[in-house]
């Protein structure tokens, strides 16, 4: 996907951070708040203890004794796991592209661009504070390839809000990797952290990441008008989500 983009905090697509995934996109976007702790990259999920704090307070159905995740996370064909370093050269090969950048907020980007952008992401393994963003390598296993990124952004500890982001490379849409991934994420945002409300957000023009949402069972709440001069017009924005109460019917079709 190009644009599946999360809010303006994480790595990706944010002017406080350097990382690449901002908004819901067939590359895929998806912000980070450039605000997280960093841990060493190969860790477990770190959560502050007054966040499980606030999630414990924060209503029935959250498993508090799941928070602590140990990376990697294997699906069908994939593995999720924190940025290294060494992935840069792959990473440079979706995010040099001027397909893969079209609905992102940064051009695209080069070497020394994509190894600071790969540096930050490797960082963004924890989510202590509203404006945290985890991000994880998507990996195919009979290559070792990284092909593409997903995001998970904490928007509010209190009200338990995330939003998804992804992006992947061109070569590898069309095989259902991208929807596989973000199926990932999801559980890991209703099933481990407890979350409430997870969302999605796209340019309107990026049929690629509405209709990766839609497959994943995401509601389309608005469709935002002008938000922003992006790229020499004006930006219209989809914005998607679902629900905890949704999540099931969602996870049953899996």
């Amino acid at each position: 996907m190009k644009d599946v983009s999360p809010s303006p905090h994480c790595s990706t697509g944010s002017p406080r951070s350097t990382s690449p995934a901002t908004r819901a996109n067939s590359a895929g976007e998806a912000p980070c708040s450039g605000s997280c702790r960093h841990s060493p990259c190969d860790s477990p999920l770190r959560l502050s203890s007054s966040f499980m704090g606030r999630l414990r307070r924060g209503g029935p159905g959250l498993q508090s004794h799941m928070l602590r995740i140990d990376f990697p996370i294997a699906t069908a064909r994939l593995v999720l796991r924190p940025f290294r370093p060494e992935d840069a050269e792959d990473v440079c090969d979706y995010q040099g592209r001027f397909d893969v950048a079209r609905f992102m907020r940064w051009e695209p980007r080069g070497p020394e661009e994509v190894r600071v952008a790969v540096e930050q992401m490797a960082r963004e393994t924890e989510l202590a504070s509203d404006g945290d963003c985890l991000s994880l390598a998507v990996v195919e296993p009979g290559t070792g390839t990284v092909v593409g990124q997903v995001e998970l952004v904490l928007l509010s500890a209190e009200h338990r809000q995330g939003e998804l982001g992804c992006v992947f490379h061109p070569a590898h849409q069309g095989k259902g990797f991208a929807t596989e991934a973000a199926f990932a994420v999801l559980r890991l945002g209703f099933d481990a952290l407890g979350l409430h409300r997870v969302i999605g957000r796209c340019h309107a023009d990026n049929a690629a990441s509405a209709g990766l949402l839609e497959r994943l069972g995401m509601r389309r709440e608005a469709r935002f008008i002008g938000t922003e001069f992006f790229k020499g017009a004006w930006r219209d924005d989809l914005v998607y989500a679902m629900l905890r109460r949704e999540w099931p019917a969602s996870a049953a079709r899996r």
